[in-house]
Protein backbone atom coordinates (compact mmCIF):
# COMPACT_ATOMS: atom_id res chain seq x y z
CA UNK A 1 0.00 0.00 0.00
CA UNK A 2 2.24 2.56 -1.01
CA UNK A 3 1.80 6.06 -0.10
CA UNK A 4 -0.46 5.11 2.93
CA UNK A 5 -0.71 6.93 6.17
CA UNK A 6 -2.24 5.26 9.41
CA UNK A 7 -2.82 8.18 12.01
CA UNK A 8 -3.74 7.41 16.13
CA UNK A 9 -3.82 9.41 19.01
CA UNK A 10 -3.01 6.46 21.02
CA UNK A 11 0.10 5.71 22.24
CA UNK A 12 0.02 1.71 21.92
CA UNK A 13 -1.35 2.08 18.15
CA UNK A 14 1.94 2.34 16.40
CA UNK A 15 3.59 -0.70 18.80
CA UNK A 16 0.33 -2.86 17.55
CA UNK A 17 0.64 -2.17 14.25
CA UNK A 18 4.32 -2.91 14.44
CA UNK A 19 3.65 -6.27 16.37
CA UNK A 20 0.74 -7.33 14.61
CA UNK A 21 2.91 -7.48 11.13
CA UNK A 22 5.49 -9.18 12.76
CA UNK A 23 2.64 -12.08 14.65
CA UNK A 24 1.41 -12.13 11.16
CA UNK A 25 4.75 -13.45 9.31
CA UNK A 26 5.26 -15.69 12.66
CA UNK A 27 2.10 -17.36 12.18
CA UNK A 28 2.76 -18.07 8.62
CA UNK A 29 6.10 -19.60 9.86
CA UNK A 30 4.26 -21.85 12.48
CA UNK A 31 1.33 -22.42 10.02
CA UNK A 32 4.40 -23.82 7.59
CA UNK A 33 6.17 -25.50 10.84
CA UNK A 34 3.31 -27.11 11.83
CA UNK A 35 2.42 -28.54 7.87
CA UNK A 36 5.49 -30.56 8.16
CA UNK A 37 3.78 -32.76 10.97
CA UNK A 38 3.06 -35.81 10.08
CA UNK A 39 -1.22 -36.53 9.70
CA UNK A 40 -2.44 -36.91 13.21
CA UNK A 41 0.22 -35.38 14.77
CA UNK A 42 0.12 -32.61 17.21
CA UNK A 43 0.11 -29.42 14.98
CA UNK A 44 -0.99 -26.51 17.44
CA UNK A 45 -0.41 -23.03 17.64
CA UNK A 46 -0.72 -20.79 20.09
CA UNK A 47 -1.13 -17.21 19.77
CA UNK A 48 -0.93 -14.51 22.93
CA UNK A 49 -0.89 -11.20 22.88
CA UNK A 50 -1.11 -8.85 26.37
CA UNK A 51 -0.04 -5.70 28.01
CA UNK A 52 2.82 -5.99 30.74
CA UNK A 53 4.48 -2.98 31.94
CA UNK A 54 2.78 -0.44 29.60
CA UNK A 55 4.76 -2.50 26.83
CA UNK A 56 2.70 -4.80 24.21
CA UNK A 57 3.46 -8.15 23.99
CA UNK A 58 3.45 -10.94 21.44
CA UNK A 59 3.90 -14.72 21.77
CA UNK A 60 2.91 -16.96 18.79
CA UNK A 61 4.03 -20.69 19.97
CA UNK A 62 3.93 -24.03 17.52
CA UNK A 63 4.69 -27.52 17.42
CA UNK A 64 7.73 -28.38 14.70
CA UNK A 65 8.04 -31.61 12.89
CA UNK A 66 11.74 -30.94 12.29
CA UNK A 67 13.36 -29.75 15.59
CA UNK A 68 14.52 -25.88 14.62
CA UNK A 69 17.73 -24.90 14.95
CA UNK A 70 19.03 -21.81 16.50
CA UNK A 71 22.24 -19.83 16.54
CA UNK A 72 23.18 -16.64 17.57
CA UNK A 73 19.43 -15.78 18.67
CA UNK A 74 17.63 -16.70 15.42
CA UNK A 75 16.26 -19.82 13.83
CA UNK A 76 18.27 -21.29 11.18
CA UNK A 77 16.65 -21.80 7.83
CA UNK A 78 16.19 -25.40 7.20
CA UNK A 79 15.60 -24.55 3.42
CA UNK A 80 17.35 -22.70 0.49
CA UNK A 81 16.38 -18.72 0.24
CA UNK A 82 14.25 -19.08 3.80
CA UNK A 83 14.79 -17.24 7.20
CA UNK A 84 14.87 -13.65 5.88
CA UNK A 85 11.39 -13.34 7.06
CA UNK A 86 12.65 -13.86 10.87
CA UNK A 87 15.46 -11.53 10.32
CA UNK A 88 12.89 -8.80 9.27
CA UNK A 89 10.93 -9.79 12.22
CA UNK A 90 14.08 -9.31 14.52
CA UNK A 91 15.19 -5.83 12.75
CA UNK A 92 11.76 -4.10 12.45
CA UNK A 93 11.11 -5.18 16.66
CA UNK A 94 14.67 -4.00 17.42
CA UNK A 95 14.14 -0.72 15.45
CA UNK A 96 11.17 0.16 17.68
CA UNK A 97 12.98 -0.10 20.79
CA UNK A 98 11.06 -3.33 21.29
CA UNK A 99 12.44 -6.67 22.11
CA UNK A 100 11.96 -10.35 21.07
CA UNK A 101 13.35 -13.78 21.42
CA UNK A 102 13.06 -16.95 19.70
CA UNK A 103 13.57 -20.31 21.85
CA UNK A 104 12.81 -23.44 21.57
CA UNK A 105 10.77 -25.32 24.75
CA UNK A 106 9.01 -28.67 25.56
CA UNK A 107 8.38 -29.41 22.04
CA UNK A 108 6.97 -25.51 21.43
CA UNK A 109 9.18 -23.63 18.92
CA UNK A 110 8.55 -19.80 20.66
CA UNK A 111 8.27 -15.90 19.12
CA UNK A 112 8.15 -13.54 22.14
CA UNK A 113 8.40 -9.84 20.89
CA UNK A 114 7.23 -6.49 22.79
CA UNK A 115 7.43 -3.20 21.88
Amino acid sequence: MPNTKIACKHKGCRRLLILNCKSRDALENAIHACMDIEAGGRRHIRLRVYERNAKLCVEVRNRYGKEPEIRKGLPVAQEQGHGFGTKSMAHIVERHGGVFRFLIRDGWFIFQATA
